[in-house]
């Protein structure tokens, strides 16, 4: 991370999972920033399964495509898809889903890789 000023939006997570291999291993420890709003075609974000205090909830980290519609001056979301990089695992349509998703963060970088 040399050559980044650090600020307060700045945070570390513990990966675990091998959807982002190899670019993001199992185990890394990695930096994000919180998303706050504006274009994420083509970032790779940390999103959240909304759910109940009882359920918990679910975390995914995979690169964020989106397709719109555009109707006059306004738009909306006609497809956003998550593209894991690991090719074991299939890529899913966010706009699709029943369950509610939020943005939580971008990935900025991979701080420590445990394999190396």
């Amino acid at each position: 991370m040399a050559g980044r000023a650090l600020s307060e939006d700045l945070f570390l997570v513990r990966i675990h999972g091998r959807s982002m291999e190899p670019d993001i291993p199992n185990g890394s420890l990695c930096v994000f920033r919180s998303y706050y709003g504006g274009s994420r075609s083509h970032g790779i974000y940390i999103v959240q399964k909304m759910a109940t205090m009882e359920e918990g909830g679910e975390y995914t980290l995979k690169r964020y495509t989106s397709r719109k519609r555009y109707s006059g001056d306004s738009w909306e979301h006609e497809e956003i898809t998550m593209h894991p990089r690991n090719s074991e695992f299939t890529q899913w349509d966010l706009a699709r889903e029943e369950d509610s998703w939020v943005t939580i963060a971008e990935f900025i970088c991979v701080l420590e890789d445990p394999l190396n």
